[in-house]
């Protein structure tokens, strides 16, 4: 009766010993659940803000096309409707300026948001040859200063080319939306946008190795946790059962 006793009140010990256990897998597989979830939200957020960021990249350089595609069809045309466009983007829309400021927002990367903003001032840069392509459009075809956009208004031709006939007015400027130079300083907007693209893609791939690693490390502690639960469950029930006989 005595061994009984002692053997009842082990049991009862070891029972206790695996509650204790069980309760504290419990609250370790709430905070890896937690970690888990964590790094599950991370790992989304880094996807979400890659398809954002590279997003950006082509969105500037659809308008440099943009604007490009619009003063060459004024230069071509004279349609006042593409110069309307064309500043309608530049004043109004400004594609360009929030792909800039919300890259820094994305992105705590300097050199990601030196090379878009690089980008962008060279676009600026271009805008300059762009409006002398519409002065020359505009003095051609004899429109009244004070009815053209303030940038083309302010903007001065020299001598020579004010004294072009009609004609080479027109011919000017097209071919200085067509010629080497130009191509030269729409590579200058399109390089850094690459480089760009490169540099954020070897950047995220490593970021989202990172976080798939954390994943998996957490998943791997969860199911371990989980199976370490079940033993214990499962030993508490055999105990039980060997101290009720």
């Amino acid at each position: 009766m005595k061994k009984s006793s002692v053997k009842n009140k082990f049991t009862l010990k070891l029972i206790t010993y695996f509650w204790l256990g069980l309760l504290a897998l419990s609250i370790l597989s709430i905070f890896i659940v937690q970690k888990l979830d964590n790094a599950i939200q991370q790992e989304r957020l880094t996807n979400k803000d890659k398809v954002e960021m590279v997003s950006l990249g082509y969105i500037l350089a659809n308008r440099s096309d943009f604007l490009t595609a619009e003063a060459r069809n004024f230069a071509v045309t004279a349609n006042p409707l593409h110069m309307m466009r064309y500043w309608d983007e530049v004043f109004v829309s400004k594609t360009r300026d929030y792909c800039v400021s919300r890259l820094k927002q994305l992105s705590a990367n300097k050199n990601e948001i030196a090379l878009l903003a690089k980008s962008k001032r060279n676009s600026d840069a271009l805008i300059l040859t762009e409006i002398r392509s519409m002065k020359l459009v505009l003095e051609a075809h004899n429109i009244p200063n004070e009815l053209t956009p303030e940038p083309v208004r302010n903007y001065i031709l020299p001598e020579y080319e004010k004294n072009l006939s009609a004609n080479n007015k027109m011919l000017l400027a097209q071919k200085i939306m067509f010629n080497e130079q130009y191509y030269d300083d729409k590579k200058l907007i399109m390089d850094p946008i690459a480089i760009f693209e490169k540099q954020l893609n070897e950047r995220t791939n490593i970021d989202l190795q990172k976080n798939e690693h954390e994943v998996n490390k957490y998943r791997i502690y969860l199911i371990t946790t989980i199976s370490l639960l079940a033993i214990f469950i499962f030993i508490i029930i055999w105990l039980r059962i060997l101290y009720l006989r």
